[in-house]
């Protein structure tokens, strides 16, 4: 009978960094400015002409603080140009909702506004169909364009939260950065630190794309790879064979070197990298981020780097493999007990974990840890002097972990509160999902869309920017 030991934890967000200070909130944007500032300029903006809407404005005014309350309350910010050096330029055009498929033909290496419809079912009051949608993303990543859709309704309503979510695209499509995470006081993560997301591309029952979405830990630097495959898919097939594996680990050990000369080094003042330079070593972190469990060929892939880590051209391998279950796995609920007479009864903390540790620790060569976490990324959270939440039942993540690692709990539980919090595209307080397995789905969705697989004006290697 297999006995286990649990663990609980408590682990919390980390502080963001921006231009001008640290804080635990998003909304310091708006105060503190973004990490590394906006560049691109040039701005189209589409109607549909079936809606027969003049947008010139519509658009001002969204681009302009028009209401002072929270996020844009404490801030010297009057209007979205105030976050560039240099002065935008605008260009309006309409288009009919087919021929979106191609606008970034027309409008090569510029920021794309398309404003639909407002929220209903039909083609004209409502969002562009999927096909129209990612049809027109692939259009401009290969014209170097980047697309944001914009509903009618969020552009006129003027409600500041949505506001501030859009900005926050905006600038980061405009090779900004809005923030980064300040991980100086997350333990064993360093500059030499890959954290990947694995996911797959299905069209007609093939197998054609294993997709990466590649990070390194600062958030500086994010890119998606592809991997062409093209077998059958099937029970069980959802899977890298070991020298794909071993193929797209050297790619992200190429992006992670290219990126070396970047602003890195308040990310080596942790004990863990003092460690290695005083030791010399050159040790490689990589954390493997998938929803399908290790499969046998992917293991040996492993074991291969392990033994050989000059194969990435370090001294040393660290591996962490995280299985991120589906529903259908069964995921308990986190309850607090001590959380009740108040609106969010019996609700978790944010980042309330339970590890999971079974006495017969690992039975996979190399791997010094086998164990599960639960760990709640949505809950309660400190609002002010309040609390702040959602009501309900949060459901945890449920995570499988194979690890080189003696005790990886406290580095993943803090990667995954990091997780939640360097997307771009979401303001909000929680996300239940580390994005790196958001963007890598999304790819997979967008390639299904790709008339020929191996189109050859089509980049392997993708600017998270371009598919938010």
């Amino acid at each position: 009978m297999v006995e286990y030991k649990l663990i609980p934890g408590l682990s919390d967000k980390p502080m963001l960094k921006f231009k001008s200070g640290d804080y635990k909130s998003k909304y310091a944007l708006m105060g503190l400015y973004p990490y590394e500032i906006p560049n691109k300029t040039n701005f189209v903006v589409i109607s549909l002409q079936d809606n027969g809407i003049s947008l010139n404005n519509e658009v001002s005014k969204f681009l302009t603080v028009d209401n002072r309350s929270f996020p844009f309350n404490s801030t010297s910010i009057d209007k979205f140009d105030d976050f560039f050096n240099s002065k935008l330029n605008f260009t309006y055009d309409d288009y009919k909702e087919n021929d979106l498929k191609s606008v970034a033909s027309k409008y090569p290496n510029s920021i794309i506004l398309i404003i639909h419809g407002g929220m209903g079912d039909s083609p004209n009051n409502g969002r562009v169909s999927d096909e129209i949608y990612y049809l027109s993303k692939i259009n401009a990543i290969t014209n170097s364009s980047r697309i944001q859709y914009i509903s009618h309704d969020h552009l006129i309503k003027y409600n500041n939260y949505i506001k501030f979510n859009l900005w926050t695209q905006l600038i980061a499509k405009c090779d900004g950065t809005p923030w980064i995470i300040d991980n100086s006081t997350l333990q064993f993560i360093d500059n030499d630190t890959i954290i990947l997301g694995i996911a797959f591309s299905i069209v007609n029952g093939t197998i054609m794309y294993g997709v990466t979405h590649f990070i390194d830990i600062n958030n500086m630097n994010q890119e998606v790879t592809l991997k062409y495959i093209g077998r059958p898919a099937g029970r069980g097939s959802l899977y890298l064979k070991s020298e794909e594996l071993i193929n797209i680990l050297r790619q992200g050990n190429e992006i992670l070197s290219s990126h070396k000369n970047r602003d890195l080094g308040h990310y080596r003042n942790n004990s863990y990298s003092r460690d290695n330079q005083i030791k010399g070593e050159r040790r490689l972190k990589l954390f493997i981020y998938k929803t399908t469990p290790l499969h046998p060929e992917e293991k040996n892939a492993i074991e291969s780097i392990i033994k050989n880590p000059k194969i990435l051209n370090y001294d040393f391998i660290d591996v962490t493999h995280i299985h991120i279950k589906s529903p259908n796995y069964g995921i308990p609920r986190l309850f607090d007990p001590d959380n009740t007479g108040t609106n969010f009864q019996y609700m978790n903390k944010q980042g309330t974990s339970i590890g999971i540790i079974p006495d017969n620790n690992t039975n996979i060569p190399g791997f010094q840890f086998r164990g599960e976490l639960i760990i709640g990324t949505t809950g309660t959270f400190k609002r002010g002097n309040g609390i702040g939440g959602t009501k309900g039942t949060p459901k945890p993540l449920f995570l499988s972990i194979h690890s080189t690692l003696a005790d990886p709990f406290n580095i993943i539980k803090n990667q995954v509160m990091a997780l939640t919090e360097m997307d771009w595209e979401y303001t909000g307080e929680s996300y239940r999902e580390p994005f790196i397995i958001k963007y890598a789905r999304r790819m997979g969705t967008l390639l299904s869309y790709l008339q020929n697989p191996n189109q050859s004006n089509f980049k392997s290697n993708i600017d998270i920017r371009d598919i938010m």
